[in-house]
């Protein structure tokens, strides 16, 4: 994954295998376990993760973008400043889906080309790695700060095979 963060700051993608993080790391894991499991994955799979601290002063935001070779996708506001800390944002990236726009009188989540979602302090929000998904620039006067992580089910041999 190249680095999407514009004037801000990223730290490697090391959380899940430091300690101070165990807490965080653990949550993604739970969570995404139990979409995993609504999703009818395979039961024998194992997750595996990355996750990375994303620090956004005012003006930095997050170009559009998506996650290769991961499952989910995520991100966990640790601190921001609402409002003006910038929306996250999640565009439907299939461009045939523009050729035929259905005959609505308003647009809803289902059928928007892209939804705004104003985050949320301690709220974490997880979709496929394959979503286009971007956050607007911070115009508040405070940091954003969030942890991003990428999951990774890795389905395990059947015991008595290898």
């Amino acid at each position: 994954m190249s680095n999407t963060n514009v004037k801000g700051w990223q730290s490697p993608n090391n959380l899940q295998d430091l300690a101070e993080f165990e807490d965080i790391n653990l949550r993604i894991l739970q969570v995404c376990q139990r979409i995993a499991e609504s999703q009818h994955f395979h039961p024998n799979v194992i997750l595996d993760h990355q996750a990375w601290v994303n620090i956004s002063p005012p003006g930095a935001s997050n170009k559009l973008h998506y996650h290769a070779n991961c499952h989910f996708s995520g991100v966990y506001y640790v601190s921001l400043k609402a409002p003006g800390c910038g929306s996250i944002f999640f565009r439907d990236p299939r461009v045939a889906s523009r050729m035929f726009p259905p005959p609505i009188t308003q647009q809803t989540d289902f059928t928007a080309e892209e939804v705004r979602l104003r985050p949320e302090e301690g709220r974490m929000y997880i979709f496929p790695g394959w979503l286009e998904h971007g956050v607007e620039p911070n115009q508040s006067t405070e940091d954003r700060v969030s942890i991003s992580f990428n999951v990774r089910a890795i389905q395990q041999a059947p015991l008595g095979r290898s």
